[in-house]
């Protein structure tokens, strides 16, 4: 082992006040020159070494290992050797990314930041499968009827008329016309319909006129002493020719049905009319 200069069995701040104090005086540099070949050391109380410098100059600082991290690092000056803190640190050409480690813990849910623009859409997904249906709910209440106005009249196959319509009476067992102009509004003309009535035609009368007709026949009348006409039917040259006018007679003419089929003339259908309210 080469020689080298060795501070044992006091602390380091012992041992370095006990190097500078016949100098202090003088306040000169503390110089300390090993021996050929030697180094300079300096050990804690258990002989362990905390600081050397080998023969080469080179600094060995063994505490570094176990001592806690720091937030400066330190550099030298390549001219002097001077040691401080570095002014930049050269960046290198960065490496390839390395392997993803394990995911850390969750942290604590930072404040919701500004709501970004919206992306743009993404395709749409399959559909799923259709849940159950839902309670009914209460009837909300009628709206006004925005296409229908009031006083328009309609027919329903129904049993009543809906809501915000109402039955037109006057309308039962007879057929709606259009007004003529200068007509009555829902003027009712003629006897309505029963329930299913089958009215071939409306009550009437035909008028015909039968004279009826007579026969003619000519005859002699002779006179008799008392002036009375004599009934002999005869005609002598001498007798004087009348008109003789027989009984009237009828022919007793009657009027035929006619038509293919029997029944109303105009077959229909009942329905509800209703009016809006």
């Amino acid at each position: 082992m080469k020689p080298s200069f060795v501070l044992r069995h006091r602390p380091l701040s012992f041992a370095i006040a006990s190097l500078l104090l016949p100098f202090a005086a003088n306040a000169q540099n503390v110089t300390i020159t090993p021996p050929s070949g030697g180094g300079f050391v300096v050990n804690n109380a258990a002989n362990a070494a905390q600081l050397k410098i080998d023969a080469s100059g080179n600094l060995f600082l063994a505490v570094l290992l176990s001592a806690p991290s720091q937030t400066s690092a330190v550099c030298y000056n390549t001219a002097n050797g001077q040691v401080g803190p570095c002014a930049t640190f050269p960046t290198g050409a960065t490496g390839a990314t390395g392997a993803t480690g394990p995911a850390g813990a969750t942290g604590a849910t930072g404040s919701t930041g500004p709501v970004g623009a919206t992306g743009i859409a993404g395709p749409t997904g399959a559909t799923g499968v259709t849940g159950p249906t839902g309670a009914t709910g209460v009837t909300g209440a009628a709206g006004a009827d925005a296409n229908t106005p009031a006083g328009a009249v309609m027919y329903f196959n129904l049993a009543a008329c809906p809501q915000g319509w109402a039955e037109l009476v006057a309308a039962r067992g007879r057929y709606l016309v259009g007004l003529p102009a200068g007509g009555t509004l829902a003027q009712a003309v003629g006897t309505a319909m029963t329930d299913g009535e089958n009215r071939p035609v409306g009550q009437h009368a035909h008028t015909i006129n039968d004279p009826g007709h007579s026969h003619s026949a000519n005859y002699d009348i002779l006179y008799g002493n008392n002036g009375g006409p004599a009934k002999y039917m005869s005609q002598e040259t001498w007798g004087t020719f009348q008109n003789l006018s027989t009984g009237r007679s009828w022919t007793g003419i009657t009027v035929q049905n006619t038509g293919a089929v029997a029944g109303t003339n105009a077959p229909y259908i009942e329905l509800l009319v209703c009016q809006k309210q």
